[in-house]
């Protein structure tokens, strides 16, 4: 149950970072990026 917890800690920090580094390559995925943050 403790690496369910830490996933579920984990994955955000993970899933923005991946967007962050795409958001260097591509534009629609900055926008993305940047359209996930409004939604914070």
């Amino acid at each position: 149950m403790c690496f369910f917890r830490a996933d579920r800690y984990l994955f955000p920090i993970v899933f923005l970072f991946a967007l962050l580094l795409l958001g260097y390559f591509d534009d629609y995925d900055a926008t993305a990026f940047d359209l996930f943050m409004d939604a914070l």
